[in-house]
């Protein structure tokens, strides 16, 4: 059945068609509700896209920084660049909404579906490549993290993008090098990237070099091309661990960070075997069994690639090992795969507290090496095979019934969307001032917390980043009062009623906040746990 299968698909058209038609299904059910669900906005995803909302306008970050390397984000905690210039040119063509800030990560989901198909079929079979794309259109990590916008998202499909670049390079030069220009992208789009690609690029130069693929000559042009797309972001690093100074170029700015808390993420300076083991059993309980305890990447009941799949990956490695001791390890595919997870490897102990989003460059690998225990299954037993496929089906529909009957109004707390919707009515206040909430959740005791209520009212008030870093006093087309006047972040109390009781100041509260306020002299509009209150 398996050479009638390769017969029927030896027709590449037929192949083409019927791979497009499954990436249109995967793109189809991603569609349903698509920029409503999640309802509202991450905090790093509305910060990612404030500063593309700047760089769009002013060619800078909200922070006025001309086109960063790495953003400085929320002062003392970085993100990383790539997302949001991806979204520069889609705010310029349709505006600033949450559905156009969550495009960029949508298609470039989509086209790591369709690197993934010809991945795995250039180096395998058909069975094999469409069981594979079958398996990840219907993945819980994939099709979550492509419905939303957050800056480490990004990492895995360029990095898949960039892998089979590589792997079409072992005919076609120019792609080894095309590789080389994406690798070095991806260390754009996210900070795991700095301390891992280096690791894996020298793992399979080293295969390549020893199957006679490429020579040093090739190896060499490729470190090229990869240092000299990825030096800014290393040169950033760099500036960052040794104290120097931001560092501005014609094209870009290398900034050094006024203080950053991202340091301790990395078990580098601060390295101990407890930590490192703590990550590595955190690693493996977040990859292969329950997923994290984030309601943000996971419906956590099903873990982030369902959990039988962790008995198929097991499988899929042994059969691997198998097949490369018995033709000693001639079989680049299984290399790349074996390099691929010592990467993961690598990656989920150095980063402490590895949770879904800090390790998501796995879950493509632990799908192509589960995807190999089921494709030998099919060889055994084509019952067992159809048992398995018709299982998953099975397990996909309860998940999407999960993902939109269960998993959706959680995401309205997770996501901020009450507490977005009250920062926006604000805006059809008549006032001078506005007092909002500093986090909408809890009561911090860190008073610096006003940066959470910040960025979501940047994001919600579609902030001008001028304005925002007190160059103009124009905001939505009129002069108000500057920013750091205009905007107080706070909590809300009887003194606090009082010092702006003659003032005209909308004030963005939590429920239990209202009993401040006397009906008879305010307006009080719901949101949810969220109130908008401003005087009559």
């Amino acid at each position: 059945m398996k050479e009638k299968i390769e017969r029927l698909f030896s027709n590449k058209y037929f192949e083409t068609i019927m791979m497009l038609l499954f990436v249109t299904v995967g793109l189809f059910i991603r569609l349903v509700r698509f920029g409503d669900i999640p309802h509202g906005v991450h905090q790093d995803e509305a910060s990612a896209a404030v500063d593309a909302l700047a760089l769009s306008m002013y060619g800078t970050d909200k922070w006025g920084m001309r086109f960063p390397v790495h953003f400085t984000a929320w002062g003392d905690s970085q993100m990383s660049v790539l997302l949001s210039y991806c979204m520069v040119p889609f705010i310029k063509l349709f505006g600033f909404s949450t559905p156009v800030i969550r495009l960029p990560l949508l298609i470039i989901s989509m086209l790591g579906l369709i690197a993934l198909f010809y991945f795995v079929r250039k180096q395998s079979n058909a069975v094999l490549a469409f069981v594979t794309l079958f398996m990840m259109i219907i993945n819980p990590w994939h099709y979550m993290q492509s419905l939303w916008s957050i800056d480490c998202n990004m990492y895995p499909h360029m990095f898949l993008i960039a892998t089979l670049l590589l792997v079409l390079g072992f005919k076609k030069k120019w792609c080894l090098y095309l590789s080389m220009v994406v690798y070095g992208l991806s260390v754009y789009a996210y900070a795991t990237a700095d301390y891992s690609l280096p690791l894996f690029l020298l793992i399979v130069a080293l295969f390549m070099v020893r199957e006679k693929i490429i020579g040093w000559k090739e190896v060499l042009i490729s470190i090229v091309i990869f240092v000299l797309v990825s030096l800014p972001e290393y040169i950033t690093m760099a500036i960052n661990v040794f104290g120097w100074e931001t560092i501005e170029t014609p094209f870009f700015t290398m900034p050094r960070f006024p203080e950053s808390t991202r340091a301790n993420d990395i078990l580098f300076t601060n390295f101990s075997f407890k930590q490192a083991w703590a990550n590595f059993t955190q690693y493996l309980n977040v990859v292969w069994w329950k997923g994290d305890f984030t309601f943000t990447s996971t419906t956590q009941n099903l873990g982030p690639i369902y959990h039988g799949t962790t008995f198929f990956f097991i499988i899929g490695l042994a059969v691997m090992i198998i097949r490369s001791i018995k033709c000693k390890f001639h079989n680049m595919f299984y290399n790349i795969m074996i390099a691929w997870l010592l990467l993961t490897t690598w990656v989920g102990v150095l980063t402490n507290g590895p949770v879904i989003h800090r390790i998501n460059i796995a879950f493509y690998m632990v799908v192509i090496i589960a995807s190999i225990g089921i494709e030998w299954i099919f060889v055994k037993s084509k019952i067992v095979f159809s048992g398995v496929m018709l299982s998953y089906a099975g397990v996909g529909l309860y998940f999407a019934y999960v993902y939109f009957i269960a998993w959706a109004p959680i995401s309205y707390t997770y996501y901020y969307h009450d507490y977005l919707d009250a920062v926006k009515a604000a805006q059809d206040c008549d006032c001078d001032y506005y007092y909002i909430r500093t986090n909408p959740q809890i009561d911090p005791t860190d008073k610096d917390y006003y940066k959470l209520g910040e960025i979501l009212t940047m994001y919600a008030h579609k902030m001008d980043a001028h304005y925002f870093q007190g160059l103009t006093d124009i905001q939505d087309g009129k002069e108000v009062l500057p920013y750091k006047e205009r905007y107080i972040y706070g909590y809300v109390n009887d003194d606090v009623v009082a010092e702006y009781a003659d003032k005209k100041v909308a004030y963005v509260i939590r429920q239990e906040e209202v009993g401040y306020f006397n009906y008879d002299d305010y307006w009080v509009g719901g949101h949810g746990k969220y109130f908008v209150v401003w005087k009559k």
